[in-house]
């Protein structure tokens, strides 16, 4: 039972505690107002009845008999009760039952009904002695309420549970999808760090093997490695690329504690675009590369400019690096607008004479991919310039494609304005 809970969705817990929660409140509200309000509406019935005789007896003492009999007659019209007025030899001066004059007019009479009665002495101006008020007033009782309202139950419970299980939906609906989100997110993020991890510790074993078993076989002065000036050169070469391999994994680290705290602000994109192109121009000449800039707006955007500076770097580099001599790199920035919305700025950079597979375009973003089958640094780097480039684009919310033509590969970005 236990496993089979904590395999059940998110969404589903919220809906089935949410629902229960629910229905236990409907019953709980249910039951007190069936146990409460009889109690409570015959004590507020009293209370009331109280007042209204207390009210009566103030306002008929001391008044003559003809003002009284004319006050108790509006009294008793407006109110279902029986009065009546004796005099001090106990002689019957004034009745008025308009309690029976109710209910023969309206239904058969009920005499279950609670009734309570009181007795007050007072003055009458035009005669001697104290006189008998008897006021009995009359309410139905909460009993036939109380069983109507169990009678209704079922169908106020059964009301109740839809309510229950729409309002749960609804509300696991709205609640949970925002948190599931955030959950699958975490995950992605998690298996994509256990990805690059282990990718890292192949990545790293394999130059550490190498300068490893070069310096043994020149300790041992075995065979070709007593070429120690040949051998040591390769070490050093080895070094540096795992020199870059940590340099890189440390500037990823860098990049996923500080991107939540950056400091953006509004920042010029073609003047980024421009600067760093500037910096390639000696790669492009030397490969006689056509190289273009179509910058159809200055692109300002909020963002993070060194983020934004490494992204332009590693786009332009790679474009460079793997166009064939004689062909050529468009650069295009232009304006989207959209109608009730910010514009979007559209950047685009596409290399000629080239072009991926399906396969291989999905895998470029995976860190330490290379397209190249030998995996040689000299030609394909060392397969986190796109992963950069990814994790930096989709950590400050922009949207991004790279994809191929028939001669050509494009790599388009979206920036907010």
């Amino acid at each position: 039972m236990k496993t089979r809970l904590e395999k059940t969705s998110i969404k589903t817990k919220v809906f089935f505690t949410t629902s229960i929660l629910a229905l236990t409140l409907a019953i709980l509200i249910l039951s007190l107002v069936y146990l409460l309000l009889p109690p409570h509406y015959q004590r507020q019935k009293e209370e009331n009845a109280a007042k209204l005789v207390d009210n009566i007896c103030r306002d008929v003492n001391n008044k003559s008999f003809q003002t009284i009999k004319n006050r108790l007659d509006k009294v008793s019209s407006s109110n279902v009760m029986y009065i009546s007025l004796m005099s001090p030899d106990s002689k019957l001066l004034y009745e008025k039952n308009e309690f029976l004059i109710h209910m023969n007019k309206y239904e058969e009479v009920n005499f279950d009904l609670d009734k309570i009665t009181t007795f007050e002495k007072i003055r009458v101006a035009d005669r001697e002695g104290e006189h008998t008020l008897r006021i009995t007033t009359i309410f139905y009782p909460m009993k036939d309420t109380a069983d109507a309202i169990r009678g209704l139950s079922p169908m106020i419970i059964i009301i109740v549970i839809l309510l229950s299980f729409l309002g749960s939906y609804i509300y696991s609906e709205f609640i949970t999808s925002p948190l599931l989100k955030i959950i699958d997110m975490e995950q992605y993020q998690i298996a994509k760090r256990k990805k690059f991890i282990g990718a890292i510790s192949h990545e790293l074993k394999t130059p550490i093997t190498i300068i490893s078993g070069q310096l043994e076989g020149m300790i041992y002065n075995i065979g070709k490695f007593k070429d120690r000036d040949l051998y040591l050169k390769k070490c050093y070469d080895t070094t540096q690329d795992l020199k870059l391999l940590v340099y890189q994994m440390m500037e990823l680290s860098k990049k996923e504690i500080l991107d939540a705290t950056l400091n953006r602000s509004y920042i010029c994109l073609a003047d980024i675009i421009e600067s760093v192109s500037e910096k390639h121009r000696f790669l492009y000449e030397e490969k006689s590369i056509n190289f273009s800039l179509n910058m159809k707006s200055k692109g300002y955007i909020y963002a993070y400019k060194d983020s934004v500076v490494t992204v332009m770097n590693n786009l332009i580099s790679n474009a460079i690096k793997y166009t064939p001599e004689g062909y050529s790199v468009i650069i295009v920035l232009e304006e989207q607008k959209r109608k009730f919305q910010e514009p979007k700025i559209i950047f685009t950079i596409e290399n000629t004479g080239v072009s991926l597979s399906k396969k291989e375009l999905k895998n470029v973003f995976e860190p330490l991919y290379r397209v190249e089958s030998s995996r040689n640094r000299d030609t394909g780097g060392s397969g986190l310039g796109l992963f950069f480039v990814g994790q930096i684009l989709s950590t400050q919310g922009f949207s991004y494609e790279m994809f191929s033509r028939e001669n050509s590969i494009v790599f388009r970005i979206e920036f907010n304005s």
